[in-house]
């Protein structure tokens, strides 16, 4: 067997697996349907989610791959249609139709796939912090408080959602940090939208201060100059955070 001639095959294998655990997802939720074409004889496959027809026997094959499929389910049972058009060419040993027919496979499942997005994360509620570092010292010197520095990727970065949806929103942490620190926000998002200054500013922060991953927490003095330490996520919410934030500042 040629090299040439591997390749497709192995591209049939994995079209074909990928497909087949679709055919099983299918068949679970709605069972078995006779021919919804000619009504001749019962189909061993599940009834078709898009045109609410039955799988169709080998003669309405065509027929049926022709109709307009809505749902997402449909789009995938067009695109297992095809693949048996394919299965059924490269037993022929039609190989230029086989191809044609796992293309089309290819390019209904990348559509399926684009059409399943994961889900946004919350929205970042952010109360009490500013992105403005120059401000921020300007107000812990005015204070004597110490800045504490969030380096995040606030619609990304999975621990760092976890730090501020278990910690930062917390009534807990708002009271204690409304009383003894300066938030900062400095954020690398990928999806909302910052202006230039702000990217500029955020990246020069992460530079000064050595910052390689995220979230990464910076406590400052209030003078802005010196910093005490650092931390990150700590599991235990409010409570366990704001004791490694005491740890640091001593108070």
């Amino acid at each position: 067997m040629s090299i040439k001639r591997m390749k497709h095959k192995g591209l049939f294998l994995a079209t074909l697996l990928v497909a087949g655990l679709a055919v099983a997802a299918l068949a679970v939720s709605n069972g078995s349907a006779a021919c919804g074409g000619c009504k001749a004889k019962p189909a061993a496959k599940a009834a078709c989610p898009g045109c609410k027809d039955g799988i169709k026997c080998a003669a309405c094959k065509a027929k049926h791959a022709g109709k307009a499929h809505a749902t997402l389910a449909g789009k995938l049972q067009v695109a297992l249609d095809d693949l048996d058009l394919a299965a059924k060419a490269v037993e022929e040993g039609k190989k230029s139709e086989a191809l044609k027919a796992i293309a089309k496979v290819k390019t209904a499942l990348t559509g399926i796939r684009n059409r399943v997005k994961p889900a946004a994360p919350a929205a970042r509620v952010v109360t009490g912090w500013t992105e403005d570092f120059d401000k921020a010292v300007k107000y812990a010197a005015a204070t004597k408080r110490p800045l504490l520095l969030d380096f995040s990727g606030s619609d990304w970065c999975g621990w760092c959602i976890k730090l501020h949806n278990e910690v930062f929103v917390k009534d807990a942490f708002k009271t204690y940090a409304d009383k003894n620190l300066v938030l900062v926000e400095v954020d690398f998002p990928r999806g909302k939208k910052q202006s230039a200054e702000v990217k500029a500013r955020n990246s020069k922060l992460a530079a000064q201060y050595g910052v390689r991953g995220f979230p990464t927490v910076v406590i400052l003095d209030s003078t802005g100059k010196k910093e005490l330490g650092r931390t990150g996520y700590v599991k235990g919410g409010p409570e366990a955070f704001i004791a490694a934030v005491k740890n640091i500042t001593g108070k």
